[in-house]
């Protein structure tokens, strides 16, 4: 089915990161994409959460800039 949320721009404003949060929730195991991961099964409260977060914003920070806007095109 896919995320029921407009993605053709930024999510920049808290209302829009709260819709986003939102469609994530109501979104089934194989809505995921490239451009965005579910993490639903992390212990944010449990001792290696940031370690795997921080991992995964660095890894993010990483992504060439060609490959991200091909991901953003095929949204």
């Amino acid at each position: 089915m896919g995320l029921v949320i407009d993605t053709s721009r930024p999510f920049r404003f808290p209302s829009e990161l709260t819709k986003l949060v939102r469609a994530v929730y109501e979104a089934s195991d194989v809505d995921e994409t490239r451009w965005i991961e579910w993490k639903s099964t992390l212990d944010l409260a449990g001792p290696g959460a940031v370690h795997h977060l921080v991992r995964q914003i660095l890894g993010f920070a990483n992504r060439e800039p060609a490959v991200a806007d091909n991901d953003l095109k095929d949204r």
